[in-house]
């Protein structure tokens, strides 16, 4: 099985790079950036749906366990993840702050131990890289399934399909034209973008 977690912290990471094409909003657009290729921008977000695009675009499973239905907050959050303890925190995680249902989450991007760092969008001008102790609220850490069928595969629809290139050489020359524009069409974004 696939570690994915270093992708999700990634795309935590892109947020904070990238801060100022990123909106806060807790209205109905919150969500318009799910279902977008990996590296969309501009975003529109609130914090829960900050960390569910990052979850999205490093290919896992919904972490609200909605299916990626444009729904969610901090509640759906709490109900479909597994609390863990705090020496337990592993990057990838999230940290959920308040009573009840939440009041607000974080991505966690350090390890458990002492005062972990978070990435957190709970304000215009975010996302930024945060201590859980700066908040103030009492707080939970969640971890979430992230692998299942077509997970990954879903996520990655939005990558360009390599092409078949017919190349009337020698077969040697036919398959490396083939390699290179499959290598081409899968290459990462430049760092950025």
């Amino acid at each position: 099985m696939t570690n994915v977690y270093p992708r999700i912290v990634k795309w935590g990471f892109f947020g904070v790079k990238n801060h100022g094409r990123f909106t806060y909003s807790e209205g109905s657009n919150r969500m318009s950036s799910i279902g977008t290729k990996p590296g969309t921008l501009p975003v529109t977000c609130d914090c829960s749906a900050f960390v569910t695009l990052c979850y999205f675009w490093a290919g896992c499973k919904d972490p609200n366990g909605l299916g990626y239905n444009h729904e969610g907050y901090t509640g759906t959050l709490i109900n479909h993840g597994r609390e863990i303890n705090a020496i337990d925190v592993k990057p990838g995680d999230l940290v959920i702050y308040g009573p009840g249902t939440g009041e607000h989450v974080a991505l966690v991007i350090s390890e458990g131990h002492g005062d972990p760092v978070t990435i957190s969008m709970g304000k215009q001008g975010d996302p930024s890289v945060v201590r859980v102790s700066q908040d103030g609220r009492p707080y939970r850490f969640y971890r979430y399934d992230t692998t299942g069928p077509g997970v990954i595969k879903r996520a990655l629809n939005h990558l360009p399909r390599p092409r078949k290139v017919v190349v009337a050489q020698s077969p040697i020359t036919s398959v490396q034209a083939t390699t290179a524009a499959m290598e081409q069409a899968t290459a990462k974004p430049p760092a950025g973008a």
